[in-house]
């Protein structure tokens, strides 16, 4: 009896010796099952921390979290557009929208800033993310075919409360339209003949995605040129359209 009882003591002395210290990162392990031998792999992990920023430094790992994160940053938009006979603001509304002027396809590129760029983290206490994007449209107008080009910025948020049934974003994006002919509705908007190539770009979009494949949106976007109260010398003329698109992101 004194035997087993000096031998459970010994066992319960020693054991704390003898294991390894307790890491304080928190990894998944994933076992690899040999020949009579299991190999243990600590992958790489990616932490989010408090302030929702991606970080790959360790000595912050008492306040992240270690989950996998893709880090798609680009986005190619495809999107279909009808021109409206309305200003922006029943078109934002969805008040008395009525259709006219023809039609415009786009495709739309655009690149997510990384979280430690100046010009992000400007913004970054009111907005999730900027982007900055480019936008090629061709319009079927009642003028002809007329070629769009528009760069700008975007402004983008991503938290909302239902994400996890829809994940949903909302975007405003601001900068420059150039096109290679006037459009006929801006030609009836204006004022003394003094339509513009060159206007201000404004676009507002909502998209939604399956929670499980987010990189897949559906987009509502409205498309409008204007001429921004007469900052580009044309007065407050305006198009306007309402299109739906997928953007892919990678």
């Amino acid at each position: 009896m004194r035997r087993y009882f000096f031998a459970l003591l010994l066992c319960l002395c020693t054991t704390p010796l003898l294991a390894e210290p307790a890491s304080k990162n928190i990894y998944s392990q994933q076992l690899d099952f040999g020949q009579g031998a299991a190999k243990t792999k600590q992958p790489e992990c990616i932490n989010i921390h408090e302030d929702c920023e991606l970080s790959r430094n360790t000595d912050k790992n008492s306040s992240a979290k270690s989950i996998a994160v893709p880090d798609k940053r680009w986005g190619i938009l495809f999107y279909h557009s009808w021109m409206t006979n309305s200003n922006i603001g029943p078109v934002l509304t969805a008040q008395d929208v009525k259709f006219k002027y023809g039609t415009m396809n786009s495709i739309d590129l655009s690149y997510e800033l990384d979280p430690a760029n100046p010009l992000r983290r400007f913004f970054r206490p009111l907005v999730s993310t900027l982007e900055v994007a480019g936008n090629i449209t061709q319009r079927r107008d009642p003028n002809g075919l007329i070629y769009e080009f528009d760069p700008y910025l975007n402004f983008r948020w991503k938290t909302f409360p239902w994400d996890h049934y829809v994940t949903t974003t909302f975007a405003i994006g601001d900068g420059l339209s150039y096109v290679t002919s006037i459009p006929l509705r801006e030609e009836h908007d204006s004022s003394n003949n003094n339509a513009k190539r060159l206007l201000n770009f404004l676009v507002v979009e909502a998209t939604f995605a399956v929670p499980s494949h987010p990189d897949l949106q559906f987009v509502v976007r409205a498309h409008h040129r204007c001429g921004a109260w007469g900052l580009f010398g044309a007065g407050n003329l305006s198009s306007n359209a309402v299109g739906v698109g997928i953007r892919y992101l990678f």
